[in-house]
């Protein structure tokens, strides 16, 4: 939607998107599976967009890469490759992804 939105897909893989304004996009160490197809698919994530951590995930956990079969986009899991997928941002360099706090 239009404005500051709070997005979670819980479990099973989602496509989501935000809209205009800085949304956050809400990701737990369960919301994913064992491969990039459980994940949650972001669709509109923006510079100004925020992933949110909750249920005691930390950043320190995340792996954060690019896609094998799209470099375009990023992957976001716990565990690397051969982990929980939790979040695959489309059209998103894995470079531009940092701890950013508020």
């Amino acid at each position: 939607g239009v404005g500051a939105d709070f997005l979670s897909g819980d479990l099973g893989a989602d496509t989501i998107s935000g809209g205009i304004g800085q949304d956050t996009f809400n990701i737990t160490r369960d919301s994913g599976g064992p491969g990039v197809s459980s994940a949650d698919f972001i669709n509109d994530f923006s510079n100004e967009d925020l992933i949110g951590l909750s249920n005691g995930l930390s950043f320190e956990e995340l792996s954060i890469f690019a896609s094998e079969d799209n470099p375009d986009n990023t992957i976001i899991s716990v565990g690397g490759t051969n982990g929980n997928f939790l979040a695959v941002l489309e059209g998103v360099e894995s470079s531009t992804i940092d701890s950013r706090t508020s």
